[in-house]
């Protein structure tokens, strides 16, 4: 099956330069989509690459390369750097020989001339670089550019100055709003984050630019990268990507290791409490960390984290708290689930004098769900949307380059994205029933607060005889 037609093969052979070895090597006869294939690059950096056939690929190539150089890698003193490590990472290229330097506006101007698509972002873990490219025509000065972006970050003083600035002013305007705080501290519970280190307007103004490139400079090295790409290519272009995408980091001859994965699994621990004293009512926000997706029980706790998610957790809660209503008229509460990033997040607001029966009720549920399972029709419901999902996932480059990064990043085997649509039918209630109750006992449940004291005003109302 030939990558691309005739005519764009006359057109490869117009490019000039770099571009011509790229995008002549778009022409190679690949007979169909081959399995993942991977490798190492001499500087260290592991690839790992899909050929799409072209309806699945759509003309698009995706790269993404991941760093062992998240959150979790943030000095003790200094909490948020990898954050704004990425931050600066989109504020320009620096200028090397011929090659000036480009700011923000005109790097994206570039990229969209290009047809291409350029991320960055950080979890706990990995900080991450995404490439997409439409244009097969492209590829040689897109992936030039990529090897600006992610080798030369400009790191400029005066801009990481107002960037500071209005962070620390976003951070201000965060104390006086319980969903955020709650939001906040539950967040870094869950991935195991003492919410006591989280940043504040202090601890950023501690950041200089020195640090940030320091951080940069220590972590984001080839001998510490994993690099996803796919699309209809072969290897040798693949290489050749990966090679020049990370050409123009510094310590090409580093020697080193990926750090072995954090586990996710936070630790149980009594309510997180924070002070939103102009508040009126407070927010109360109850989650789970995402399951472990080298868990033998993974798709279990997947689809039952799933069922919670989507009306599950919602349908216990009310019909728990209806029957409170009934028996107490001034009771009242609002609550809503989702999911994001497979991990269950639960919000409630109420009274500062309602929290701990609103946290009550919400364990309660969900320790029915525990004692239960679910029910068949919330399993089918389940599956269908998930199936939807590995539907999507399969069929465009850019999600199905999601997916393999993901994996390979999880050390899981590289046939285990296409495996996994029928290790998720086969889940049953039971199963997740099982895996619930040894993975996410009740007591598990993080649950973080945001709001005014509720004891110390109900002394004041006391106090005033009201």
């Amino acid at each position: 099956m030939k990558i691309v037609s005739k005519r764009m093969c006359v057109a490869a052979r117009m490019q000039r330069n770099v571009v011509i070895v790229f995008s002549a090597l778009l022409v190679a006869v690949c007979a169909q989509a081959a399995p993942v294939e991977h490798w190492t690059l001499p500087n260290g950096a592991q690839v790992y690459m899909e050929s799409l056939k072209r309806e699945e690929a759509r003309s698009m190539v995706g790269v993404q390369i991941d760093f062992a150089a998240g959150r979790r890698y943030d000095p003790p003193s200094l909490p948020g750097l990898a954050n704004m490590a990425v931050l600066m990472a989109r504020k320009g290229v620096g200028a090397r020989g011929a090659e000036g330097a480009l700011d923000e506006a005109a790097v994206n101007k570039t990229w969209a001339d290009l047809g291409a698509k350029f991320a960055v972002s950080a979890d706990r873990e990995r900080m991450r670089f995404t490439l997409l490219m439409k244009d097969p025509m492209q590829v040689g000065h897109a992936t030039a550019l990529a090897a600006r972006a992610i080798g030369e970050p400009a790191f400029k003083a005066d801009v990481w100055l107002g960037e500071r600035k209005t962070i620390q002013g976003n951070l201000e305007k965060l104390k006086g709003d319980p969903i955020g705080v709650a939001e906040q501290i539950g967040g870094m519970r869950e991935r195991g984050i003492d919410p006591g280190t989280r940043f504040s307007v202090q601890s950023i103004g501690r950041i200089q630019i020195e640090d940030v490139r320091r951080f940069y400079e220590d972590n984001v090295v080839p001998c510490r990268a994993r690099v996803s790409i796919v699309g209809e290519l072969t290897r040798e272009l693949a290489d050749k990507i990966a090679a020049r995408m990370l050409s123009r980091l510094p310590g090409q001859d580093r020697k080193c290791a990926i750090p072995a994965r954090e586990s996710r699994h936070a630790a149980p621990s009594g309510p997180d409490r924070a002070v939103v004293a102009a508040a009126p009512e407070s927010a109360i926000r109850i989650g789970l960390d995402s399951p472990p997706m080298d868990s033998p029980d993974y798709f279990a706790l997947a689809m039952g984290v799933r069922i919670l998610a989507d009306e599950g957790f919602q349908r216990r809660f009310d019909e728990l708290a209806n029957k409170k209503i009934d028996k107490d008229p001034d009771f009242t509460g609002f609550a809503y689930s989702n999911l994001d990033e497979r991990r269950l997040r639960f919000h409630m607001m109420g009274r500062p004098d309602q929290v701990d029966e609103l946290i009550r009720i919400a364990r309660e549920a969900f320790a029915s769900f525990v004692a239960e399972g679910p029910t068949e029709a919330e399993l089918e419901d389940a599956k269908a949307r998930m199936a939807h999902e590995f539907q999507r996932q399969g069929v465009y480059a850019d999600e199905r380059l999601a997916s393999l990064s993901e994996a390979v990043w999880n050390g899981l085997p590289p046939d285990w994205m296409d495996a996994r649509n029928a290790r998720a039918d086969a889940v049953t209630a039971a199963q997740i029933k099982e895996a619930f109750a040894r993975f996410y006992p009740p007591e598990r449940l993080l649950v973080a607060i945001a709001g005014q004291d509720a004891k110390r005003d109900a002394g004041a109302k006391n106090a005033s005889g009201k």
